[in-house]
Parts: structure tokens; C-alpha cells; sequence
């Protein structure tokens, strides 16, 4: 616990040490212009999915999630719906900005941002296409979800006590699980339950129809 928490202190050290050249010139400056960017989209992030405080503290070891990604491939499935077009916003955006010599240095920010609102937007699609999709499969008359950002806070986790979605049928208590991007039955023992309306698949299904 006490060489986690020296190494993490150190890697905060390190990272402000980073931005800090923003105030340099040189290699300094363009190294510090591209880490205080990376902070910067760091706590936006963190502060839209309600980390408060910790989207402050998280800002100065973002290359943490380097490390918590790797925990995010088991949702494959899901991402592999989301992702192609979110890279595919941002790099348009990230070259476009490339084009104009005085923003160069300033592209990752953009880029990244784009990146993020892209994914959260296609992302909430997807997860409400499938939960429907799946609800349909399964003869589950409605269910009860929570939003993307809301996930993406408590993600890699899979929870049992606060879900991302809640359905019951024949007695049973179901919840959903973006790693099998299905429902799975909440033992007995445990509790499961998401404080929202149901959720209308029917206006979802009117505003776009599944391919």
C-alpha cells in the first residue's frame, strides 16, 4: 500500500513537472502545452460523470487510465459499436486543426474532447438500442436504466447493488450487464434496483428504427 502510494505521488510529481513547462520554451513548452491538454480533458471528463472532487486529484495522474483502459476491453462488444465512430470524429478533428499552423499545438484538447462527446452520444444510443433489443428477446415488459455517464463513473465494475439497468419478470430480478450486453438474473440474496421511470422503447424505436 505505501509503494502504491509513493509510486502515485511520484507519477503526480512527474505529470505537473509536465505541464509546468507550458511556462518553458522549446521541447518543454510543447511537452507541457500536450499534458496540460490531457489534464484538461481529464477533468472535464471526470467532472461530467460526477466525480466531483476526484475528477480535481485525477487531473494530475491522468496517465493513470492507461492502466484502467486495459480493464475496459472486457466490454468489447459494446465499444466495438461505439468506438469507430467516435476515433473517426476525433482524428477528423485532430487533422483538421493540424491544418492551421498557430492551432497545431492546441489539437489535442479539440480532438479528444470530440473523441468523448462522440462516444457518450453514440454510446447512450447503443446502450438503449441493445437493453431494448435484448428486453424484446428475454419478453421483459419494461425496465429501468441508468445513463451512460452515470456507467461510465462506475465502470469497470459490475455492480449488483447499483446496476446500470433493473427489470423484473415472472418473479425474477434481472439487471444489465455491458460485458455480456444482455440481462443476467440478481441473486436472491442481493438487492438491485434503479431509481428512474421506465424506459420507453417504444419513442426509441419511432425516432430510429434498429438496422
Amino acid at each position: 500500500m505505501i509503494i502504491a502510494l509513493v509510486a502515485l505521488v511520484l507519477l503526480a510529481a512527474v505529470w505537473v513537472w509536465l505541464c509546468m513547462g507550458i511556462m518553458k520554451t522549446g521541447i518543454r513548452y510543447v511537452a507541457g502545452a500536450v499534458a496540460s491538454q490531457i489534464s484538461f480533458v481529464h477533468l472535464v471528463f471526470g467532472l461530467l460523470t460526477g466525480q466531483g472532487l476526484g475528477a480535481f486529484f485525477g487531473a494530475f495522474v491522468p496517465p493513470l487510465i492507461l492502466v484502467l483502459s486495459e480493464r475496459f476491453a472486457q466490454f468489447h462488444s459494446f465499444l466495438s459499436d461505439v468506438l469507430p465512430m467516435a476515433f473517426a470524429a476525433g482524428g477528423i478533428t485532430f487533422v483538421a486543426i493540424l491544418a492551421v499552423p498557430r492551432l497545431r499545438l492546441w489539437s489535442v484538447a479539440p480532438a479528444l474532447l470530440v473523441f468523448l462527446a462522440v462516444g457518450i452520444v453514440v454510446g447512450e444510443n447503443v446502450s438503449q438500442r441493445a437493453m431494448c433489443r435484448a428486453a424484446a428477446h428475454a419478453n421483459i415488459p419494461e425496465f429501468r436504466r441508468r445513463t451512460l455517464l452515470w456507467s461510465l463513473y462506475n465502470t469497470p465494475e459490475e455492480f449488483q447493488f447499483d446496476i446500470h439497468a433493473a427489470a423484473e419478470i415472472d418473479g425474477r430480478r434481472l439487471g444489465w450487464s455491458y460485458r455480456e450486453m444482455d440481462w443476467y438474473e440478481i441473486p436472491s440474496d442481493a438487492w438491485g434496483e434503479v431509481d428512474a421511470a421506465p424506459f420507453d422503447c417504444g419513442a426509441l424505436a419511432a425516432s430510429k428504427p434498429d438496422a
